[in-house]
């Protein structure tokens, strides 16, 4: 670790500080943890979007409470708490669900989008839900990345409403719900995606056809076959 990095951490020219918890994250030392934490509290955006950013990166679950702090505080900047919320998925611990939960329902697209990737990372079968409410998200962004996350947690609560979705007037939205199908391996939604093999839009198509392949490879497994 370099302990010159790690000294300007305290300059008090905020670009010098910002140079620091750069190299830093690019030392990738879990020694440096605390030092990402006490950036989380800085008076530079800058800083504190970096530090939410490599404490993900990093690791270590020391991490987490700070993480979920910047995240449940509404007052921090939209762009540090969606660096907490990608950090939280990183880091996959389940203390985080709650918060993510609660974070899709921000304003900001973008934190909703977040909150949404980090809840497939971390799996917790609770977030399928409120996961599935924003599938009908105005942003069409948020719907895939709620698609994608519930393809990651594979319960099959969620089959209705993705096979809905493969009718979403975006295509990249219709493509993740064939992908999130596919993961989640239910016989439910073979006809759906054999039906989405006609899409207007060819990366739809070849995503459904790859989910059909995976159900077909899951039913084979559960029989036995």
């Amino acid at each position: 670790m370099k302990v010159g990095v790690i000294k300007i951490l305290n300059d008090e020219n905020s670009e010098v500080r910002l140079r620091a918890v750069s190299a830093l994250e690019k030392i990738g030392d879990i020694r440096v943890v605390e030092f990402f934490i006490n950036s989380l509290n800085d008076d530079n955006i800058g800083i504190q979007t970096v530090g939410a950013e490599a404490l993900g990166l990093i690791g270590n679950k020391r991490a987490v409470d700070p993480l979920i702090k910047v995240l449940v505080d509404k007052k921090s900047p939209a762009i540090v708490r969606k660096g907490a919320a990608m950090s939280l998925g990183w880091l996959g611990d389940k203390r985080g669900c709650k918060p993510l939960i609660n974070a899709l329902k921000d304003e900001g697209n973008e934190n909703r989008r977040a909150a949404a990737w980090a809840l497939g990372k971390i799996a917790d079968i609770k977030a399928v839900g409120p996961l599935i409410e924003l599938l009908n998200d105005k942003d069409s962004f948020v719907r895939k990345s709620s698609a994608g996350a519930l393809g990651e947690i594979k319960d099959k609560r969620a089959v209705g409403d993705l096979v809905k979705l493969l009718n979403d007037q975006v295509n990249y939205v219709r493509a993740e719900a064939a992908r999130a199908l596919g993961d989640i391996g239910d016989t439910r939604a073979m006809e759906p995606l054999v039906l989405a093999l006609e899409d207007s839009d060819d990366i739809v198509q070849g995503i459904a056809s790859q989910a059909i392949e995976k159900i077909k490879e899951t039913e084979h497994s559960d029989t036995g076959l």
